[in-house]
């Protein structure tokens, strides 16, 4: 039998974010929770959550529902949505990552819609999302 660190670890969809707990799905379409292993908090990102929902990631699985599973590496990023961190004001925080599609919707009259709001979303786009869809207004 090989030594564990020789065995490959199972690669997920992260599903789900909700603190320091991810919802990761398998390759099997089973759901796991995980936590984020310290690992990845400190390889000099600048952003407040190092795993957003949408990455690819390799985990270790619970063992059962008291153990949670162990993100363990996080795959490369096709493209992603930030913000800017609201208390650490030079990091980012990273609201999804390799998405496919990303809609604008913004409102005539009331709520008013901040014009910076829609160029973020556009930037955005150019830079990764490629399929933008068009309504006709109503």
């Amino acid at each position: 039998m090989p030594p564990s660190f020789l065995c490959s670890m199972p690669t997920g969809l992260v599903m789900r974010s909700t603190g320091s707990r991810y919802s990761v799905r398998g390759e099997d379409g089973g759901l796991h929770e995980c936590v984020a292993r310290g690992q990845l908090r400190i390889k000099g990102w600048k952003s407040t959550n190092p795993v957003a929902v949408g990455d690819r990631v390799d985990y270790e699985p619970q063992r059962d529902a008291e153990h949670p599973g162990t993100i363990t590496d996080l795959r490369d990023r096709r493209n992603y949505l930030v913000r800017r961190s609201v208390n650490l004001s030079h990091h980012k925080h990273v609201i999804a990552a390799n998405l496919d599609q990303a809609m604008i919707l913004v409102t005539v009259a009331r709520p008013r819609t901040s014009h910076g709001f829609i160029s973020t979303g556009s930037i955005s786009r150019r830079d990764g999302i490629r399929r933008p869809a068009r309504f006709p207004s109503q």
